[in-house]
């Protein structure tokens, strides 16, 4: 049986990065994660980000003003979109100057085009990742594979922390 994934239609968000994808995104970030805009108290166990939003702050209607954001969106339907949109129109305005996204590598949709513009980085993992679970367990991987959007104009410091995690494409969209 052959399993075709065309959208996210769930509504479970509780898919945790796990640790060595987030000491990728400090070390990528320069050792720092100053904003996680979806988060929540337990994920921010692992990410460790100055600050944080979590649901009930709704990190959408807040200001992304920092020197660094990484986000792992809620993946239920019409979420990932809202985030990633919500992510390429700060990085644009300057509200941040660089920034990380995991993302299922959703390449046909118009959210992900966008950000892939946006974008000045991408890096495609070699294996779908596993992420955690509410209890901060290993779950089973996704259906779908990721990707991993850096938004800034260090994008050679992106390409050195993930080089282990996948192949990288550097200056792969525009950066303002």
């Amino acid at each position: 049986m052959v399993v075709h994934v065309t959208h996210n239609s769930g509504t479970n968000n509780d898919w945790y990065t796990p640790p060595h994808l987030v000491e990728c995104v400090r070390t990528a970030l320069g050792g720092v994660i100053d904003l996680d805009p979806a988060s929540s108290d337990k994920a921010n166990t692992i990410v460790k980000a100055g600050w944080y939003y979590t649901e009930a702050d709704d990190g959408l209607s807040q200001s992304w003003e920092a020197d660094s954001v990484y986000i792992n969106p809620p993946y239920s339907r019409g979420c990932v979109k809202a985030f990633m949109e919500k992510m390429v129109s700060e990085f644009r305005i300057g509200s941040f100057p660089q920034g990380i996204a995991l993302v299922n590598n959703g390449t046909e949709t118009g959210w992900f085009q966008d950000a892939a513009a946006a974008c000045s980085a991408v890096c495609f993992p070699r294996t779908r990742v596993k992420y955690l679970t509410a209890d901060l367990s290993k779950s089973n991987s996704p259906l779908q594979g990721q990707a991993i959007l850096y938004f800034g104009d260090r994008p050679d410091m992106f390409e050195t922390a993930f080089d282990s995690i996948g192949v990288t494409m550097l200056h792969f969209g525009r950066t303002v």
